[in-house]
């Protein structure tokens, strides 16, 4: 997410001539996706995950319902 963020700021530099151009966006944009879907990808575990099925785990986290960026007062 830091890294799309990176990306918007650069899209809003206040000198139009340092702004990236739209493919230059995309081709960032599906980089970042690329890296992610990578990230992503489940590994391989061996044959123990296989036959044995206490090996396979499982996460999950939960979201706050805190907002990220506050109103001012």
């Amino acid at each position: 997410m830091l890294q799309v963020l990176g990306v918007a700021v650069l899209c809003v530099n206040p000198s139009p001539e340092e702004r990236p151009t739209m493919k230059d966006v995309i081709a960032m944009l599906k980089e970042i996706r690329h890296e992610n879907e990578d990230f992503e990808k489940p590994k391989y575990r061996g044959k123990e995950a296989a036959t044995n099925p206490k090996a396979d785990h499982s996460s999950s986290f939960s979201r706050s319902s805190e907002p990220l960026i506050r109103s001012p007062s």
